[in-house]
């Protein structure tokens, strides 16, 4: 059955993201298959799903962008059309942005030739239901069912190679993100934690998540996220031997954003993004036990 059919939305709501109207374009196509009685269910289920598929291609992988990458080669080759840009090749950016294609294969040992079939068949299939013409009208169910698995398949298929892309580009570079992550916080002042004491002092790094957040025509974007464990201080370390200053152990949780080149997606090139580093420390203003005095002192660490 169709409802059925549609159920595996998950990795297609992926793909759709933030952007309400794709999601809403999503939901209207899906909606035209629900109207049993109206002979032109799929012709308008077929177009709403070739427009949200060329809106997705289009809109995370911008013509200007796909011309700039390494791998891309005028496929189109007509007089009258001047860098021509195919949907496969909006397809592959989508993908794998400007990592050049020796390096998705041999590297990540990813094969993607299954899913820009899938997606070129797809979008031709649909295309031909968009007309509506003596062949193309009041389908039958059984070959509705059939032409709406494979389409959603196809839609899937795209999101699941970009998927299957990045988690492979973050795995190759998990040693190198956690290292870089923990060397920049260690080697910088945080910021957010000079509001909530005079001084402190860094325990601990732990990074808990990873991964590749998007990719550009020259640019991997990766971010990583965790715990940083810390002592604060109150007062100077006299007023602390005397009581008057204090000292309390506590984690924070941070995120931070870093990048490499798609030319050497290595460890020795990512590098932090500039003042890239947030420590949460929201839930510190709501604490019982906060000490009234303790933002008063400005005094440096005695010997």
């Amino acid at each position: 059955m169709i409802e059925e059919m549609i159920a595996i939305e998950d990795p297609v709501k992926w793909l759709l993201g933030l952007d309400e109207f794709h999601h809403v374009l999503y939901a209207a196509a899906l909606r035209n298959l629900e109207d049993l009685d109206n002979k032109l269910r799929f012709n308008n289920f077929a177009y709403a799903l070739r427009e949200l598929t060329n809106s997705i291609l289009m809109k995370q992988a911008p013509k200007a962008e796909v011309l700039k990458c390494s791998w891309y080669r005028d496929e189109i080759q007509l007089p009258h059309i001047k860098d021509g840009v195919t949907k496969i090749q909006h397809a592959r950016y989508v993908v794998q942005g400007g990592l050049p294609n020796e390096y998705v294969e041999k590297n990540l040992k990813l094969d993607l030739s299954s899913e820009h079939k899938a997606i070129r068949n797809s979008l031709t299939e649909l295309s031909k239901y968009t007309h509506v013409e003596e062949t193309t009208f009041n389908l039958p169910r059984q070959e509705v069912e059939i032409l709406v698995k494979r389409s959603l398949d196809a839609l899937r298929g795209l999101a699941m190679a970009m998927i299957n892309c990045r988690s492979r580009i973050a795995q190759s570079l998990y040693n190198a993100i956690e290292d870089q992550a923990i060397y920049e916080i260690v080697s910088d002042s945080l910021e957010a934690l000079d509001s909530v004491a005079h001084h402190y002092s860094l325990e601990n790094v732990s990074i808990n998540t990873s991964g590749v957040d998007r990719i550009t025509h020259d640019t991997v974007h990766l971010f990583a996220a965790g715990v940083i464990d810390v002592q604060l201080q109150w007062g100077s370390n006299s007023d602390v031997r005397r009581g008057d200053g204090h000292l309390q152990d506590d984690s924070f949780e941070f995120r931070c954003t870093l990048s490499c080149s798609v030319e050497d997606p290595t460890g020795d090139s990512i590098t932090m993004d500039e003042d890239s580093i947030i420590v949460d420390t929201k839930a510190w203003g709501n604490r019982e036990d906060d000490w009234d005095y303790l933002s008063t002192d400005d005094s440096e660490p005695a010997p």
